[in-house]
């Protein structure tokens, strides 16, 4: 879905009436110079171009195109001062890099990450989805970015790899309770002589003793 200005969106809303007088409030002017108005066949053309970008639902379309062209030229200057911070590319060569297992010696490819996470990247990514002009959508998705391509060999990436570490501590786990095991039956069978010589000297101990009391 396209960005709406809180222009447009109060456009599509409707007038709103005061609470204490029949008066109706009209949305406020901003506090800058539009460029001067064109004519009325440009000023159309450059008005469905924009509604295309906003990708509204057929009734708003529909609202807007009623407009007069003073309202429709509000719109046109509000969009052209919505500008994407970044473009597609911009997110994806970031993804691209955390997929390059080389990227970790490569000074440029560092620079180009920076300090953000792959996490950050991601939400960032999320959000200009979700905001941007249709526009944005398409090139991010076009031939040239490929854009889903690389968003889904980023998450099979990142899935493989969590299972990949999921496993190693499980064999460590594993591999701790064998050496404890281990070593409970090291002990066990060291003390078995100790207990077999205890025996032997009871019964020797009493052995003498008996011998003693025949002698007597």
């Amino acid at each position: 879905m396209g960005l709406i200005t809180s222009r447009e969106q109060t456009m599509l809303d409707g007038p709103v009436a005061t609470a204490k007088s029949n008066h109706v409030r009209q949305p406020s002017t901003r506090n800058r110079t539009k460029p001067p108005m064109p004519d009325r066949d440009e000023l159309e053309g450059r008005f469905i171009k924009v509604l295309a970008s906003m990708d509204l639902p057929p009734d708003k379309a529909k609202l807007l195109r009623n407009y007069d062209l003073e309202k429709k030229w509000e719109i046109i200057c509000d969009q052209d001062m919505v500008q994407a911070k970044d473009a597609p590319a911009h997110y994806l060569n970031k993804l691209r890099t955390y997929l390059d297992p080389k990227a970790s010696r490569s000074h440029r490819k560092r620079k180009m990450v920076g300090d953000s996470t792959s996490t950050q990247v991601l939400r960032d990514l999320e959000i200009s989805l979700r905001t941007n002009h249709i526009e944005w959508v398409r090139e991010f998705l076009n031939e040239q970015n490929q854009g889903l391509d690389v968003l889904i060999d980023y998450l099979s990436f990142r899935l493989s790899m969590m299972r990949h570490e999921q496993r190693i501590a499980l064999a460590r786990s594993q591999s701790s309770d064998g050496i404890n095991q281990g070593a409970n039956t090291t002990t066990s069978d060291c003390s078995a002589p100790a207990d077999a010589n205890s025996t032997l000297n009871a019964s020797w101990r009493r052995r003498a003793r008996s011998q003693d009391a025949e002698s007597e």
